[in-house]
């Protein structure tokens, strides 16, 4: 009884993770939740802009409503405005106050426009109305095309104020002719914290930031084959992988494919960030070669901010994972991400609750449990078997001789890495070591982790389901 209850308890887990990763998409309403299904990971990235770029609009409003309408409608003002997206605000009578595409639409009633397959506008936006945003679909021409032909696009709109202010998206307008792994996914999401520690660092201490960037020790801004560029728009004034490029005009860089880095990354410019295609030489693989990069650059303090990944080299863990083994992944990140808040805050009480096997559901779930490493290699707490706290993990090898101190200091990242190695699984309760992915992140000078045992996801969401009544 106690293992079905826990089966049942994870599969709640499971749901619980799975509606906060998915967050937008559950208040979509089922016109716009069949047109999600189809979203690429790109249209989502750009869902997520299109949101902060609302936030931003109401944000400007609050603080001068003149000054906001104004800069909405002005094509150069990069805050609201991103290639095909831009904001448009209607009154509480749903007629146009600001555009950011059209200024010859200004003072137009919305309740008097269809759109191409008859959807009212106005009475879509009025049924939609919430201070807490919604996605709605409907069609319109994309400036980005220039075509003047309707297409489909998802409307993210919130009313505040009186005022409804929206940011849309076309689906299916991936700028990227790059065709990017699941490892080089994980590499994309590193790039991204990344660039935005670097600009947190830069505002507080400007000389410091270029310092540790150019530090090639310094795991916060160089992780493999990824680093931190920063370009001034007169020169460079830091570079990660080569200091001696410092100072140097990006206009006068041109790669392989006859790019203009300088121009490249000065029209692609975006304070919301945006991913661009070029050449570089991979500094991981010390060859001078130029292989594609794609690179995420963001704007801030009048700089640009540049990390990139090198598609196909990330490697990929060599698991065929199902769609349930990637949610208990997400688990197993969202538990390493508690241990870590709760370790700095109470390292005591941290180390107590994670081999608190019986009650503490935060740090245990299933299969699932929390374990944490110091600086030298020892364990220092195991969710499963406090026995093994005070073992170094440098004296302990698998059943396939893959030494795991070895290995997690090889993966050492402050961003968390996916490594692979052999372990018992105490769901099954047996003493035989299965396959395990272990999500592992270096914190304070600790390596947290939390690992799945793929393909057990799969045996609980059957147990659980023939359990269903």
């Amino acid at each position: 009884m106690l293992r079905s209850r826990r089966y049942l308890g994870v599969r709640l887990y499971m749901q619980v993770i799975a509606a906060a990763v998915a967050g937008t998409a559950l208040a979509l309403g089922s016109p716009l939740a069949e047109a999600s299904s189809e979203l690429t990971w790109y249209d989502e990235f750009r869902q997520q802009v299109a949101q902060e770029m609302v936030d931003n609009a109401i944000a400007a409003y609050s603080a001068d409503a003149e000054g906001a309408f104004a800069a909405i409608g002005d094509t150069h003002n990069t805050i609201f405005h991103d290639g095909e997206l831009y904001v448009f605000v209607l009154d509480g009578e749903n007629v146009l106050v600001a555009h950011g595409a059209d200024q010859d639409l200004l003072g137009t009633d919305f309740d008097d426009v269809n759109d191409t397959r008859d959807t009212n506008i106005g009475e879509l936006f009025t049924a939609n109305r919430s201070p807490y945003g919604k996605w709605v679909q409907y069609y319109w021409p994309n400036p980005a095309t220039e075509s003047g032909e309707s297409e489909l696009k998802l409307s993210w709109i919130k009313f505040r104020a009186g005022y409804t202010f929206g940011v849309g998206i076309y689906p299916g307008h991936d700028d990227a002719d790059i065709e990017l792994t699941d490892a080089d996914r994980e590499r994309q999401r590193v790039a991204v914290a990344m660039t935005d520690r670097a600009i947190e660092a830069f505002g507080l201490d400007m000389e410091s930031a270029i310092a540790a960037i150019q530090d090639p020790n310094n795991l916060l801004y160089h992780d493999n084959e990824l680093y931190v560029v920063i370009d001034g728009g007169n020169g460079l004034v830091a570079h990660g992988a080569d200091p001696e490029l410092a100072g140097m005009d990006g206009n006068s860089i041109v790669d392989a494919a006859g790019n203009n880095l300088g121009k490249l990354f000065g029209s692609g410019a975006s304070p919301y960030g945006k991913w661009i295609e070029h050449y570089r030489s991979n500094p991981a693989t010390e060859s001078d070669e130029e292989v594609p990069k794609y690179s995420w650059a963001k704007t801030a303090y009048g700089h640009t901010f540049i990390v990139g990944i090198y598609p196909g080299f990330a490697h990929e863990s060599g698991v065929e994972l199902s769609a349930a083994d990637r949610e208990r992944q997400r688990v197993a990140v969202a538990m390493a991400d508690q241990a870590i808040d709760a370790f700095v805050a109470d390292r005591e009480s941290a180390l107590s609750a994670i081999q608190d096997g019986q009650d503490n559901i935060l740090y245990h779930d299933g299969e699932l449990y929390v374990f944490v490493v110091d600086g030298n290699g020892t364990k220092i707490a195991h969710g499963i078997n406090p026995d093994l706290v005070g073992t170094n993990q440098y004296t302990v090898s698998d059943i396939h001789g893959t030494n795991l101190g070895e290995l997690y200091e090889a993966n050492t990242s402050p961003y968390g890495k996916w490594v692979k190695y052999y372990w018992p699984n105490p769901a099954t309760e047996s003493d035989e070591s299965e396959l395990k992915l272990s999500w592992i992140k270096f914190h304070a000078g600790y390596t947290f982790g939390v690992g799945i045992y793929p393909e057990q996801a799969d045996s609980m969401m059957m147990t659980t389901t023939s359990m269903s009544p």
